[in-house]
């Protein structure tokens, strides 16, 4: 029988898949095969859910026995990698405060070395030179303090991304040309919605509803 039913498939398909409608003839023998098809689908899911089913079943238990260990490590392997992450800020704010900490403390050395250069051309009679040296600005160079801990096979980085919280001003700056288009999409099922319900008095500016022809055959 299940041998049978898998000839039958591969038949069905053989004489259907070349078929073209042309009359009223050819139109009734499409119909008809069309209900052969969902006959010999129908025969085939009969012979096939119990294998799939089993199969699911087994996957589902080896699924099962997986996940009793894999999930209490995927919480550990978020938790741990979340405080990797807030450890790493801390770190880095704190070598952001002492690099402008070192930052002023160099500035104000060199401020400081420059006011007495200045004041010994002055106390000796240099005006000129005492003024140039005051009319030129403090150039310290910079200072960058990274981070020490470090954990072979462990990194982070800075992930960027969007957060949209006005989604009104972004859909102006898209109308106004100041942002692109492809920053906002359709909401498609919520439009298709209200196609559903309105039809032909559908009236969405930029949209319009269009019907499509869909065939069917007792069963579906």
């Amino acid at each position: 029988m299940n041998d049978e039913i898998k000839q039958e498939a591969l038949k069905v398909y053989a004489e259907v898949k070349d078929l073209t409608i042309v009359d009223p003839q050819s139109y009734t023998i499409a119909g008809n095969n069309l209900k052969r098809i969902k006959t010999v689908r129908k025969n085939l899911k009969t012979m096939f859910d119990p294998m799939i089913k089993a199969a699911k079943d087994a996957l589902s238990g080896i699924k099962g026995q997986f996940d009793k260990y894999d999930l209490p490590l995927q919480d550990a392997e978020k938790y741990t990698k979340q405080a990797i992450a807030k450890y790493d800020n801390d770190q880095k704010q704190k070598a952001l405060q002492e690099q402008a900490r070192l930052q002023e403390q160099a500035r104000k050395e060199a401020e400081d070395r420059r006011l007495a250069q200045a004041e010994q051309l002055e106390a000796q009679g240099h005006t000129e030179e005492a003024n140039a040296i005051l009319d030129k600005p403090v150039i310290v160079p910079k200072i960058v303090i990274a981070p020490d801990a470090k954990v072979e096979g462990v990194s982070s980085y800075e992930n960027w991304k969007a957060e949209v919280y006005n989604l009104l001003e972004l859909v102006k700056a898209v109308a106004r040309q100041e942002a692109s288009i492809e920053f906002v999409s359709a909401n498609m099922p919520a439009l298709n919605k209200v196609a559903k319900a309105l039809k032909g008095t559908m009236n969405v500016p930029g949209v319009k509803a269009i019907s499509d022809t869909v065939v069917r055959s007792r069963g579906d």
